[in-house]
């Protein structure tokens, strides 16, 4: 036997206090612990499926909701002018982005420079009054071509961005 004082007292008040229950209260009550504990986690289950129904049901209904974007015909295609026109107020409203890829930013840039260059053609045969090798109409078709893709690639962007 040890000697240890602490084993030594233990001993003698052995008989002194009643445990205060005995194994059958033990295993009742580690039984409804176990059944609290099941009913949290179903508790819990639930809710984790409530939530990804709710989240479900939100996204159909937002899909759902929006109709269908107009599909234009051929017909109702506005002149080229028109179009030029619309391309640069939009260009001229939409912002440059803060960060850029390499590759869109430098076809960006090409088109911007070939834009400018034929500006530059249009304006010299303006002022200069000299006929151009190229006339002005297939310079200003190739313009409103240009400023046309410019917009396509910076909507592309835009579109890029918000899904990110």
């Amino acid at each position: 036997m040890s000697t240890d004082p602490r084993f030594l007292i233990l001993a003698a008040r052995d008989g002194e206090r009643p445990a205060p229950y005995a194994y059958d209260e033990f295993e009742r009550r580690a039984q409804r612990a176990r059944e609290a504990a099941r009913r949290r986690e179903h508790r819990a289950g639930g809710a984790a499926a409530a939530v990804v129904l709710l989240a479900l049901l939100g996204g159909l209904l937002y899909v759902g909701s929006h109709a269908p974007a107009p599909q234009l015909d051929a017909a109702a295609t506005p002149p080229p002018a028109v179009r030029e026109v619309s391309a640069e107020h939009w260009l001229a409203a939409a912002s440059e982005p803060v960060i850029v890829r390499v590759g869109s930013y430098a076809a960006v840039t090409a088109l911007e420079d070939r834009i400018a260059y034929l500006d530059d053609c249009l304006n010299d045969s303006r002022v200069t009054g000299e006929v151009a090798p190229v006339d002005a109409a297939t310079l200003g078709r190739e313009r409103a071509r240009l400023l046309n893709t410019l917009a396509s690639v910076r909507y592309a962007q835009t579109l890029a961005d918000n899904l990110q």
